[in-house]
């Protein structure tokens, strides 16, 4: 190995590395100082902030009786009662059939003449009385419209002791509906008012005549004004109001079904119906103002009582010639 004999050249390379290692660890006290004195091998990991709280999920208390908590069962409301001593109104089964309905007459309301089809029905053979009426109002603590409207003269006003199967009046379409849901309930079938369609049909008893009978009538035949004197009716008239199974029945074994009271329908009145009307089972219009009114009463003139009349008025509209039959549809 060659010696080098050059004594300053040495002293050189010697200085020279003391400076190098002397700048490398200059170099490395830095990066130290501005990394926090911290060195990381391999991956980085991220630490929390240690000034901040994490929040802690809510604790779930467990049921101290048991794991499991139970639904309290429901109760199912109890199905209404007939009252003592009740008795459902005599119902006639009218079979599926057809007919002609409305009337060549003057009043455009009834025309044109139009084939209507229907389901069978089972129809109320005589007029609600005042009994049937009391079952009811006895059963539920249910208040008519009249006697809302705190009216003088309400229904009782024509329920006495003698009267028990007389026509009830002095109801709303709303109180006949009222009754007809009642009566639903008790019994497990639906009930309700008869629509137009399945009035006429019913109230003519197979005949296309004016009348049940035929085209005139007496007062042999039915309650109306055949004297025409009884004018404008105020405050209670019993005197004028029948029994519901006076007089003779129709074809189908239908009482009353013109004059004594007239009757309300489930329809909405329409006075162009029959223009629009469907051939299969009309119910009239989904909407309106008016309620249909069928039958004529003590208080009407002939022409009033034919089978094809309409007439109409409000749902809370009463009257002491206004009263109601009912339909069972299953």
């Amino acid at each position: 190995m060659p010696i080098i004999r050059n004594k300053n050249l040495i002293s050189k390379l010697v200085k020279y590395v003391i400076l190098s290692c002397c700048l490398l660890l200059g170099l490395h006290l830095i990066a130290n100082a501005q990394d926090g004195g911290r060195t990381y091998t391999g991956d980085t990991k991220i630490k929390s902030n240690p000034t901040s709280t994490p929040k802690s999920e809510p604790k779930v208390k467990s049921n101290p009786v048991s794991k499991t908590t139970e639904k309290p069962s429901e109760k199912v409301p109890e199905k209404p009662q007939p009252p003592p001593n009740f008795k459902l109104p005599e119902l006639v089964s009218i079979a599926p059939g057809a007919f002609l309905m409305g009337a060549k007459t003057s009043r455009p309301e009834e025309q044109p003449i139009h084939n209507v089809e229907l389901d069978g029905f089972q129809i109320g053979k005589y007029e609600i009385t005042n009994k049937d009426f009391e079952f009811f109002v006895s059963s539920t603590n249910y208040l008519t419209q009249a006697e809302l409207d705190k009216s003088p003269v309400t229904w009782r006003s024509y329920f006495t002791s003698e009267r028990q199967n007389y026509p009830v009046v002095l109801v709303s379409w709303n109180d006949a509906m009222a009754y007809c849901k009642w009566l639903s309930e008790i019994t497990g079938h639906t009930f309700r008012l008869p629509t137009e369609a399945e009035w006429e049909y019913a109230a003519r008893g197979g005949v296309a005549t004016k009348y049940p009978w035929g085209d005139d009538i007496t007062s042999d035949q039915a309650n109306y004004d055949s004297e025409s004197e009884r004018g404008i009716i105020s405050g209670v008239m019993l005197d004028y109001v029948e029994s519901v199974d006076s007089y003779g029945a129709n074809g189908y074994g239908l009482f009353n079904v013109c004059g004594n009271v007239s009757e309300w329908c489930y329809d909405w009145y329409d006075p162009n119906y029959y223009k629009n009307s469907p051939t299969k089972n009309p119910i009239g219009l989904e909407k309106g103002y008016f309620k249909a009114i069928r039958g004529g009463s003590w208080v009407s003139q002939p022409e009033a009582c034919r089978i094809s009349y309409r007439n109409n008025n409000s749902s809370t509209f009463t009257a002491p010639y206004l009263g109601f039959r009912i339909v069972k549809v299953n």
